[in-house]
């Protein structure tokens, strides 16, 4: 009877070794999958995601262009294909950014006091809450003085290259007065228009070609013909459209042009002297330099300065600090 009690013990504990071992068996065969299949339940925030899914892309050259045009241009650009672009400036700061030259003044200037400051209202209310001339871009203060007050664009355009705006002309001109645009600078020539009455080729520092207004009522000194006496200004517009350079005074062309030579490309400028004015609503368009641009663009980008996204407000806006001007000239 022991022996065979025995036996049954000794049996039972293999039985229970060879089960252990089946289930031992069994759980390393399914244990993996199992581990897998929990590991696939986590939660989506807790899975690493690769370090290239987490850097977004970074915009295209036309999204640059717009979301970063204060830093390039200082006035706001707008997109008319083929990496042609119109820059508006009508707002506080932007003509400071984008041109450099002495007496650039905008309403937050700290010289637009007393008489300056009443030259850019439009009316003061009883309140004492002013309201300024619209779409005001810069105030030109230059009847003091007996030379020429130059302003040059920080970039430079090419192909057809058009310039507009809106002319107030309040004060008292004389023949010593002129007020001239000029296109295409370079160093070496550009295109010019002096009141509006000519179109010039200048080259080496001498005017090559010059063509002067045949339209009567615009001959003659311009204190004689300009509508000082207009509130809401005139509008001006000059450019190049094709081989030539045209000039339109309120709408009516008063001078052109032909055959405006190779020099397509360079920098936009005004020259003035002995005249008071203000340019609203200035727009400035032409084929941007792309090389110039994506130097910009990189620079920016090491500065920590480059926008991927539109930015949420204007910082040329009344009393925000004004982005730091381009390097370079969009190529001189």
């Amino acid at each position: 009877m022991k022996t065979t009690a025995a036996l049954d013990s000794l049996r039972d504990r293999r039985l229970w070794y060879s089960m252990t071992a089946l289930c031992f068996l069994a759980a390393s065969a399914v244990l993996p999958a199992w581990l897998a299949s929990a590991d696939d339940k986590k939660p989506a925030e807790e899975k690493k995601e690769p370090a290239e899914a987490k850097t977004a892309a970074r915009p295209s050259f036309e999204e640059l262009l717009l979301f970063n045009g204060d830093h390039l241009f200082g006035g706001k650009p707008s997109l008319l294909g083929d990496d042609k672009v119109q820059i508006t400036f009508n707002a506080p700061g932007q003509m400071p950014r984008g041109f450099e030259g002495p007496g650039i003044h905008d309403p937050n200037s700290a010289t637009m006091t007393g008489a300056n400051r009443r030259f850019i209202q439009k009316k003061v209310e009883k309140d004492g809450t002013e309201i300024l001339h619209e779409n005001l871009a810069v105030c030109g203060l230059g009847e003091q003085r007996a030379g020429w007050q130059v302003w040059t664009s920080r970039f430079a355009l090419s192909g057809d290259v058009k310039v507009e705006f809106i002319m107030r002309l309040p004060g008292l001109i004389n023949a010593q007065t002129g007020f001239v645009t000029r296109l295409y600078v370079d160093g070496k020539g550009h295109l010019e228009s002096n009141f509006f009455q000519t179109a010039e080729r200048h080259s080496g520092g001498s005017a090559v070609a010059v063509s002067k207004t045949a339209v009567k009522e615009y001959s003659g000194l311009p204190s004689k013909w300009f509508p000082r006496n207009n509130p809401n200004g005139v509008r001006v517009d000059l450019g190049v459209e094709g081989e030539k350079f045209k000039v339109n005074f309120q709408g009516k062309e008063t001078v052109s042009l032909s055959k405006v030579g190779a020099n397509r490309k360079g920098k936009v400028g005004f020259a003035f002297r002995k005249i008071a004015f203000t340019l609203q609503d200035l727009k400035i368009s032409g084929k941007v330099d792309r090389a110039w641009c994506e130097a910009e663009f990189n620079r920016l980008e090491k500065e920590g300065k480059l926008r991927l996204k539109p930015p949420e407000s204007n910082p040329a806006g009344p009393g925000a600090p004004a982005p730091a001007p381009p390097s370079g000239g969009g190529g001189k």
